[in-house]
């Protein structure tokens, strides 16, 4: 994923090595988490067991806003910039 973001950003490069992850997410509300200050990004590891395409798409989805934070960090959280 930090592969196509940095082709998509080149002046937001980062690295996966960069971030702690983790896979503590628990409940039924939240699959994945970031926080772009702390750099780390937390995920349901039950939603990985059990819906592989599902865990993907989140993944993306969380990587996303990561980039989103870098380079607009005053945004919104699903706004605009996040999703173009």
């Amino acid at each position: 994923m930090f592969e196509l973001g940095n082709n998509l950003f080149p002046t937001a490069k980062m690295k996966f090595e960069d971030f702690d992850i983790r896979f503590t997410l628990r409940g039924s509300t939240r699959m994945g988490s970031a926080c772009y200050s702390e750099r780390k990004l937390w995920f349901h590891p039950e939603v990985m067991k059990r819906n592989p395409e599902k865990y993907m798409q989140t993944v993306i989805h969380e990587v996303a806003h990561l980039y989103q934070r870098k380079l607009y960090p005053y945004s919104q959280p699903h706004g605009r910039e996040w999703k173009r």
